[in-house]
């Protein structure tokens, strides 16, 4: 690829990863509930982040979330009005920045500027694989915790990358300080981290002449590893021990029960308590989630491509790539232990992946073809269409009927993130996927008087195909359904709309919000 035509290309995709932060596909409520922006802003107190369980720092969902809001408080021109929107964007907007700091910039700094054929400068060619990454794009600009994750593995690998022989003191507690930044993020960070930190500590101390004197740098470096994690992770139980020690003043509680990722560890060595998110068989991170995640990288990872890697004779990129492979290897192998298993989970491979073999897609235009057409698919399905239109629905709550009090209940949707509406006069229910009983159940306790009109009940459902069932519940008899508003595009594929012709499919593809009154 011309130097002029990879900076255009990364110029558009530049712009795709900006405007992906604006579109309201959901992909996952844990982007809003374990990102802070629920626990800070809305009404609902992630039951991670309950005193009982303590699973969660409370350190990354600051960072995530309170600290991009202050920072655009004190950066703007007039008083910032903090309003679901406000909530909504400027944490997507400041995991955007921080991909460009880390993704991109460890990425190009490890690989270079490439020059073409006429000598001008152009793109590397991984940095244009991993910005059109459908993954990248989407959950990498989101407050996930797993993308945190993904980021603070990024600066372990720069780190790491950057050091010599004799590594000075200072680097080596900077690496402690990172990987207990990561293991607060997630414990699974563990997992990413043994292969870079097992390059610094040993690999790195090989090329030392005399043998008899390996122990004293590898000493001193593990040493100040633990001095850089102690620092640090101290750090870390101390503001989760006050703010646990606050949600629970008159029990009390130890601060030994608020280190979070052993409490964290713990809990997911329980398969009844892993039974609850959800149960899959051992090999759905290798043959479902990676495919999903990474499309034409993983066959790369899995087939390897031994003639390109036996081309890299430099000794430090073989190292780095040997490395790279191992991080990669052992945590899909931890990972794949736990019967619980979900595409974020993995994220963090992302960078490790791209680093070796993101070059090997751009030289192939059939395989370049099917990366583009692959992540096109996926990015337009999850950040346009998937669970659309909650945020939207939720946005749009108080809009109409904003003198009286107003019940929504959110019928076979995901867990709809209250603090997009920010009004105590609304209450929200989230209903899951529960039977039309319970939902039955639900209006007659909401309406249990018929002549109060002072208050309003919605529900909030993909296309209300079911209310056809509901004369079997003598629903209809009791209840009027009055469609109020819908927002489109929406598709759950947890309830799948009608596919009797396209037209009728197109048209179901809606989240509709109905108002319901009493009969009578």
């Amino acid at each position: 690829m011309y130097a002029r035509t990879s900076w255009i290309c990364y110029g558009i995709l530049i712009f795709i990863r900006i405007s992906a932060c604006f579109f309201y596909g959901y992909i996952h409520p844990d982007e809003f509930f374990q990102g802070g922006q629920e626990l800070f802003y809305g009404s609902v107190v992630p039951w991670e982040f309950e005193s009982q369980h303590a699973l969660r720092s409370i350190v990354p969902p600051l960072f995530m979330t309170k600290f991009p809001l202050w920072l655009a408080s004190l950066l703007s021109w007039s008083d910032l009005t903090v309003d679901g929107f406000c909530v909504f964007i400027v944490p997507r907007l400041f995991m955007c920045l921080l991909s460009f700091l880390s993704f991109d910039l460890v990425i190009w700094k490890l690989k270079g500027t490439s020059i073409d054929v006429n000598g001008h400068s152009r793109v590397p060619s991984e940095i244009l694989a991993l910005s059109s990454s459908w993954s990248f794009v989407i959950f990498g600009c989101r407050p996930f915790t797993n993308t945190l994750e993904g980021i603070v593995l990024m600066w372990l690998i720069a780190v790491v990358s950057v050091t010599k022989r004799n590594s000075s003191i200072v680097l080596s507690t900077i690496i402690g300080s990172i990987c207990a930044i990561g293991l607060f993020t997630r414990f699974t960070f563990t997992f990413f981290s043994i292969a870079p930190i097992l390059e610094f500590v040993f690999f790195r101390s090989l090329d030392e002449r005399n043998i008899k004197s390996l122990w004293k740098p590898i000493f001193v470096k593990v040493s100040c590893i633990l001095l850089g994690f102690t620092v640090f992770a101290g750090g870390f139980i101390c503001k989760d021990y006050y703010f646990y020690v606050d949600q629970n003043k008159q029990n009390g509680i130890s601060w030994m029960n608020t280190i979070t990722p052993i409490n964290a560890l713990i809990y997911n060595s329980n398969t009844d308590n892993l039974s609850t998110h959800g149960l899959h068989p051992r090999f759905t991170h290798a043959l479902v989630n990676l495919p999903m995640l990474f499309g034409p990288l993983y066959f790369m990872f899995f087939l390897g491509n031994v003639s390109i890697q036996s081309k890299r004779k430099e000794e430090e990129k073989e190292k780095r790539s040997l490395s790279l492979q191992s991080t990669i290897a052992i945590s899909l192998a931890t990972l794949s232990a736990a019967p619980h298993q979900e595409p974020r989970f993995l994220l963090p491979m992302l960078g490790p992946l791209i680093i070796n073999y993101g070059k090997d897609i751009l030289q192939n235009r059939w395989i370049w073809f099917f990366w583009l057409l692959f992540n096109f698919i996926l990015g337009s399905f999850f950040c346009g269409l998937h669970q659309a239109g909650v945020v939207p629905s939720l946005l749009n709550v108080g809009d109409n009927y904003s003198r009286t009090r107003n019940t929504y209940l959110y019928f076979h949707t995901y867990m709809p993130p209250t603090f997009l509406c920010r009004s105590s006069v609304n209450s929200i229910y989230d209903l899951q996927s529960s039977t039309l009983d319970a939902l039955h159940d639900c209006l007659r306790r909401e309406l249990n008087n018929c002549n109060d009109k002072s208050s309003n009940v919605f529900i909030v459902s993909p296309e209300l195909r079911l209310f056809d069932d509901f004369s079997t519940h003598k629903v209809n008899e009791l209840f009027i359904f009055e469609r109020n508003k819908s927002f489109r595009p929406h598709f759950s594929t947890e309830h799948l709309p009608h596919f009797q012709s396209m037209s009728s499919f197109w048209s179901s593809l809606e989240l509709i919000r109905y108002r319901i009154t009493c009969s009578s």
